[in-house]
């Protein structure tokens, strides 16, 4: 059987479609703004845009320049421009000296909505501890016996639920923490506007946002995981990988580890953030979360230094999961920053204007967003805090140094004839999340600036991720031909079915790895390769969607990328 395995993995590698020699944005593009595409490694005198109902010509254009190396990919790059089409519409590229034609891509305002209802759904579908009620993706309740210490087995502690951290089920806090909180990010751009997303989940109807509503799952489990003087256990998780197991059939025992301060803060953080956010929907929830997350902050004043000393590492004999961050700073500011714009507590404030500039100068993306560096958050819910004043020095202080970030983003974008964010030193696990990161930067840069080439710069970092890329491959998961489908996730590869979830983003190309099949090139941006064992490079991931998904709602709220409230 491993034999005859072998073989159909060797003859479907074998007849896997190529790279495409024309990239663009797969799902399209917005009525008014810049169109291009670009061929690869090869030149052409003219295209046409078709229209994808009829394949009739809409309109015809010249291929003119001459292509541009990119160094990260290897390829020649030959960009090819279509803004004059503005009418609304689906439509096809057609390369006539190629005999190509694309798969059909839409031109209009609300292009994005499905694909953000993708993202926002797959939280559901990570959910851990109940049962799943899907059309395609129906189960069982799972890891109903979370979970003992790991330092004191014989005690256990009630930790069911949350969400599944990515292609495994361990669950981890700081990632949780780090997706709750930019999920309702992007719930605050626009209350009105998200509250209307169905998602489709048990909870729908119910009288409360259904995207409130998948956050409160993290929010519960994250109350769970917080002991009763407020600090917070850092993950449960098995000791190390034993193999690939259906989420209601894992043999595996999940431990929980020891509190950190980083888990702690982060919780804070999004407690305190929930209990403004639910307040309306449901008080007494809301003052359960503000207490909570107020206890946290007295543990951490407790313990002003990063715990446990030098940060959270594996114990000997436990592998997988480690999510080290050897400093705790961005977490508090965070919490800071999320405490006083739900309480107005001089305290936090305090601690805020103390200690902001200490992230690289107080504006958004030193370090780049992640799970391991939040200050981006704490400067994005800072600046956004209306309803309770914030010291003009503060606010301009971020507003400069976030331009001055910025502009340094956009002259790394622009080195680029792809147009994308990451630079070679940016290719790591995660690279997909990173570049998210920086885009979620852009995003908040424009609103604190209202400078358009900040926003125009975040729009066209999805046009790398949904396609527009050295490998003509839209980085999430989904049955559509030319997206990812094949992502190292258990359940998907344990479930019999030959389609992945929808929706989600995988890591992306990583020429740090380990991959099972390495290229024999150097180039960092093509390390990769859509494959369900190549975990490295091809793993979803609640916090790497997360990003995406702000991302993605941002681009939804209004005509022509014109967010209906900004601040400056």
């Amino acid at each position: 059987l491993l034999f005859l395995f072998s073989l159909i993995s060797c003859s479907s590698s074998a007849i896997a479609p190529q790279d495409p020699d024309v990239v663009w944005n797969r799902v399209g593009y917005f009525p008014g703004s810049e169109k291009w595409a670009a061929i690869r490694n090869t030149t052409a005198d003219t295209f046409k845009i078709l229209n994808a109902e009829d394949d009739s010509i809409y309109y015809t254009g010249s291929i003119e320049g001459e292509p541009v190396y990119d160094s990260l990919s290897g390829d020649q790059v030959l960009r090819f421009d279509f803004s004059d089409v503005r009418q609304e519409g689906r439509y096809k590229i057609h390369i006539p000296d190629l005999n190509f034609t694309s798969a059909a891509f839409t031109i209009g305002y609300d292009m994005y909505d499905d694909e953000l209802k993708h993202a926002l759904r797959s939280y559901y579908l990570q959910r851990c501890g109940t049962e799943i009620i899907d059309e395609d993706w129906s189960r069982t309740a799972c890891h109903l016996n979370d979970a003992p210490l790991l330092n004191q087995q014989s005690q256990k502690v009630e930790t069911t639920g949350g969400w599944h951290d990515a292609g495994d089920y361990n669950k981890f806090v700081v990632t949780t923490a780090v997706s709750a909180g930019m999920l309702m990010q992007l719930y605050e751009l626009d209350p009105d506007h998200f509250g209307q997303f169905s998602l489709n989940i048990p909870e729908s109807g119910n009288g409360m946002p259904d995207l409130l509503d998948e956050v409160k799952w993290a929010l519960d489990w994250l109350l769970r995981m917080q002991k009763d003087d407020g600090g917070v256990y850092f993950k449960v998780s098995q000791k190390g990988w034993t193999g690939e197991y259906l989420p209601q059939k894992d043999p595996e025992t999940r431990y929980i580890f020891e509190v950190s301060s980083t888990a702690t803060a982060g919780t804070a953080a999004v407690l305190a953030q929930g209990a403004r956010l639910f307040k309306p929907y449901n008080a007494t929830y809301a003052s359960r979360l503000l207490d909570a997350a107020q206890k946290s902050w007295s543990w951490l004043e407790k313990y002003p230094d990063i715990v446990p000393e030098g940060g959270f590492t594996n114990p000997e004999g436990v592998h997988g999961g480690e999510y080290h961050d050897w400093q705790d700073l961005d977490e508090r500011l965070w919490a800071s920053a999320e405490l006083y714009k739900t309480t107005g507590g001089s305290k936090y404030l305090d601690f805020f204007s103390s200690n902001y500039t200490s992230i690289a100068g107080g504006g958004f993306g030193f370090p780049i967003l992640s799970w391991q560096s939040t200050g981006s958050l704490a400067m994005a819910s800072i600046l956004s805090s209306d309803d309770k004043p914030v010291p003009d020095e503060i606010r301009n202080h971020i507003i400069n140094r976030s331009k001055q970030y910025g502009d340094d983003v956009l002259q790394q974008i622009d080195a680029n004839p792809y147009r994308y964010v990451l630079t070679e030193d940016n290719f790591y696990w995660g690279s997909n999340s990173v570049a998210m990161g920086y885009t979620f930067d852009l995003v908040n840069i424009w609103r604190a600036t209202g400078e358009d080439r900040f926003r125009d710069a975040a729009a066209e970092q999805l046009d790398y991720i949904f396609g527009r890329n050295p490998f003509g491959l839209a980085y999430v998961t989904s049955e559509r031909q030319g997206w990812v489908q094949q992502p190292y996730h258990q359940w998907v590869m344990t479930s019999g079915k030959n389609k992945p979830l929808e929706g989600m983003l995988v890591g992306g190309p990583n020429n740090r790895s380990e991959m099972r099949r390495p290229p024999n090139h150097s180039y960092p941006a093509r390390w990769y390769r859509d494959d369900h064992k190549e975990y490295t490079v091809n793993e979803v991931a609640i916090n790497y969607t997360a990003p995406h998904a702000y991302v993605l709602g941002f681009f939804t709220l209004s005509e022509d990328r014109q967010l209906i409230t900004q601040y400056r």
